[in-house]
């Protein structure tokens, strides 16, 4: 078994993109709860 040299490294890499609920970039939160906030949804999809 490898020694883990990094939790945070550990944790990224193990994680998938069904692990996210949430983005934040520059400060901004643009999915919250698995919600866009900052476009409309309905108006990309359709």
């Amino acid at each position: 078994m490898a020694t883990i040299r990094s939790l945070t490294a550990n944790l990224v890499h193990s994680a998938t993109g069904s692990d996210v609920t949430d983005v934040m970039v520059d400060g901004f939160r643009l999915m919250s709860s698995l919600e866009l906030n900052t476009a409309d949804e309905e108006r990309i999809l359709f």
